[in-house]
């Protein structure tokens, strides 16, 4: 029980805010010492204020109290006012497609040229899709809200994945909606942590199949009972990372996925740790393709299709030093090289780059075990800029095989261009790194033996062009590959 003494009318009351006011200062200011961080604003003493200020009070007064006034006064409705459409009303149509050519003596004529066209109609929650792909013709049809999220026919799809029951013929890389196969997929409470059934010939047999996706779609997983085919998808795009509060953030990244059984199984995983006020990186990529499932050219540079476990991983500071690592793994052989580069001095026009890196070989065939190893030297001229980037150089290795590579990339508002091109030459005992694209635009590192490679990329917003052209040592068989892809929202 508190009592009071000797303390006339309201006087209680302020006591009370008195004792309230010093606490609540010892608490400011014990905060303010230690972390630096106050708790609450406190109200200072009144003090004389000068004519601007008295300036500004006079102004928010007088536009509180017009304010105030149209609130209070009654809104008029004419018979010509007219509620506006919400965008979900609106009926919205989209047109796209694809033209695919693959040219090779290897290549059956007729299974060289593919073409896709589909037109689309999105009103509120429901999508409705027609195309034709090759010569057949298909439909799919989608519908969301807060509850449901279903799917069915061959494009919509609510587990996401770039390579989940994807037809194996086509791609797409301007849209969410990838050419799928006969497919059905219904999940529940789509936003949040999100089961669902799903149906698809190829994944789950006769029998439907499980998922579960997270929230933002940032992870999904999936389980076929039949087939014991699982799969896993990540997607954390420069996720920011707060190690000790008022520090520069470090940005997380992490996408890909993988399907299949424990024994038999394909997919891409790429990851990246980078802080950018010191342009300092970490970056690894693991890959096993499927026969070439995972890229998006009919062209893998290599000889075979060989699906063999790929591992990359770098740390860097800047676009000109590196330090890198690569390794691939199949039955019977095993091939890597390391690497290191390192910008001499950086210019207004770029920087030369020396660049050392050191090849192996092991094979093992009946009981003999054969290995070979090389060293290399290339000088290269780079440059990094915002709008456009190049690269040329050379490497010599000390057993004499000769590699010329070059690449210019140009970047804006909505587009990007890219080229690259690679000469090796024929008697070369190595193989050379390059880059392919796998999924939306994660690129590969492979290791090709193809004596010429070429490399043309135009992508905008509403059209992506693509163009590789390679050829075998010894002028064996070249390999031309186009691709087409166009879609319009209107």
């Amino acid at each position: 029980m508190v009592r009071f003494y000797a303390i006339p009318g309201n006087s209680r009351v302020r006591l009370i805010d008195l004792l309230f006011y010093g606490v609540l200062v010892r608490v400011n200011l014990f905060c303010w010492m230690i972390f630096m961080i106050p708790i609450a604003p406190l109200q200072s003493a009144p003090t004389p204020k000068s004519q601007s200020n008295k300036q500004k009070d006079y102004k928010y007064a007088t536009q509180y109290k017009k304010t105030e006034q149209k609130r209070k006064e009654p809104t008029i409705v004419s018979a010509h006012s007219f509620k506006p459409k919400d965008k979900e009303d609106e009926v919205q149509f989209s047109v796209g497609g694809s033209v695919q050519q693959f040219q090779s003596r290897y290549a059956d004529a007729k299974e060289s040229s593919k073409v896709t066209n589909f037109g689309e109609m999105r009103w509120k929650r429901l999508s409705v899709l027609g195309e034709s792909r090759g010569d057949r013709s298909l439909g799919s049809i989608s519908y969301k809200n807060d509850y449901i999220d279903l799917g069915l026919g061959h494009r919509y799809k609510s587990i996401p994945g770039f390579f989940f029951a994807k037809d194996p013929e086509f791609y797409n890389t301007l849209g969410e909606n990838q050419p799928i196969r006969e497919s059905a997929f219904l999940n529940f409470l789509p936003g949040y942590f999100s089961p669902g059934i799903f149906f698809s010939q190829d994944i789950t047999g006769d029998k439907p199949g499980f998922s579960l996706v997270f929230p933002e779609k940032t992870l999904a997983v999936t389980y076929s009972p039949e087939t014991e085919k699982r799969s896993l998808y990540a997607n954390f795009y420069r996720t920011p990372m707060k190690f000790y509060p008022g520090k520069t953030k470090v940005l997380f990244t992490l996408n890909g996925e993988a399907i299949g059984t424990k024994t038999d199984y394909f997919g891409i995983f790429h990851t990246k740790i980078e802080h950018p006020e010191s342009k300092l990186y970490l970056e690894g990529l693991t890959y096993k393709d499927d026969n070439g499932f995972l890229l998006q050219s009919s062209d893998s540079f290599q000889s075979s299709q060989e699906n063999a476990i790929n591992s990359w991983i770098a740390i860097g500071i800047g676009p000109y030093h590196r330090i890198e690592a690569f390794d691939s793994v199949e039955i019977g052989q095993r091939e890597r090289y390391q690497s290191i580069r390192w910008g001499i001095w950086e210019t207004v026009l770029g920087s030369p780059v020396y660049r050392y890196r050191d090849y192996s070989y092991w094979s093992e065939m009946d009981g003999k075990r054969f290995e070979d190893f090389t060293r290399a030297d290339a000088i290269l001229w780079m440059y990094h800029g915002k709008s456009i980037d190049w690269l040329i150089g050379r490497e010599i290795r000390y057993n004499g095989d000769r590699t010329t590579e070059a690449g210019l990339n140009f970047r804006g508002n909505g587009w990007k261009l890219e080229t690259s091109v690679l000469f090796q030459a024929e008697t070369n005992r190595f193989r050379s790194p390059v880059e392919r694209f796998s999924g939306y635009d994660t690129v590969q590192i492979a290791l090709s033996d193809r004596a010429k490679i070429l490399r043309f990329r135009f992508r905008t917003e509403f059209i992506e062009w693509n163009i590789t052209s390679s050829e075998r040592i010894n002028r064996e068989g070249s390999f031309l590959f186009m691709n087409l892809q166009y879609n319009w929202i209107f």
